[in-house]
């Protein structure tokens, strides 16, 4: 039996993956960061590139790509040998760890590519009935984090926001501060994807679980849908809470 143990010299923390930029977040450990380099492979615009060998500056290394990316690879080199010490590979629908896809068309069109689940919820529009978006926001807390796409229909078509952005964004803040108990935390951006508005709005997983709203009690998310909470899964949430509280 072989054994591949991890190599502490250096390594590569984060990939960030953005609309025309690629950066790493590189921890030098016990090597020098002047040893240090990292190259990109990058498939976009239907044809591969390459970078130099970029050097590390400040725990960070960047590389500009033209066109749709398709794929990216990103090496941690040390100079004074010419070894590999670490990679990082992009693909969609690979596996991610290490990884950040940005608020881009990019993570757009994936997210939307792959349709709603336990993760995803898609909306062509922000709902006239508040409770049919803030079911979303208060399961995604409760359950295991989320993210919710205002501006891509139920088929997966990115269709783009017609209303007023400001309008609707300012509209999400006040639903969930006048609604959801305790606020759940969440993150939205505004995404240009070939020339149409999408709305993206992350809710990771909460830390003051069980969240509620005042009128529609406790939710969960189950697959690609939202129920109410049993008794026991919102009794083990509270649970969980007051460990977590007391450790």
């Amino acid at each position: 039996m072989i054994f591949i143990l991890p190599d502490f010299r250096a390594r590569i923390n984060q990939l960030h993956v953005q609309d025309g930029k690629l950066s790493v977040d590189v921890e030098p450990r016990s090597e020098k960061p002047e040893n240090l380099r990292v190259k990109f492979y990058v498939e976009s615009g239907g044809k591969p590139t390459r970078s130099s060998d970029l050097a590390v500056e400040g725990g960070r290394a960047e590389f500009a790509y033209k066109g749709s990316l398709h794929s990216a690879m990103a090496h941690l080199i040390l100079t004074t040998t010419g070894e590999d010490i670490d990679n990082r590979l992009f693909a969609p629908y690979y596996s991610r760890e290490g990884i950040i896809v940005e608020a881009s068309a990019l993570r757009v069109k994936e997210l939307a590519g792959a349709g709603e689940g336990l993760l995803v919820e898609l909306k062509e529009d922000l709902p006239s009935e508040e409770h049919r978006f803030l079911d979303s926001v208060i399961a995604f807390a409760n359950t295991n984090g989320g993210t919710i796409l205002i501006g891509v229909s139920d088929n997966c078509e990115i269709v783009g926001i017609k209303k007023n952005t400001q309008e609707i964004r300012q509209t999400i803040t006040n639903w969930i501060s006048e609604k959801c108990d305790p606020r759940p935390l969440f993150t939205m951006n505004q995404v240009e994807v070939d020339a149409k508005t999408v709305i993206v709005v992350d809710v990771p997983m909460g830390s003051t679980k069980p969240y509620h709203h005042h009128d529609r009690g406790f939710i969960v998310r189950s697959g690609a849908s939202n129920r109410q909470a049993r008794r026991s899964e919102v009794e083990e949430m509270f649970r969980g809470h007051q460990v977590a509280r007391y450790a």
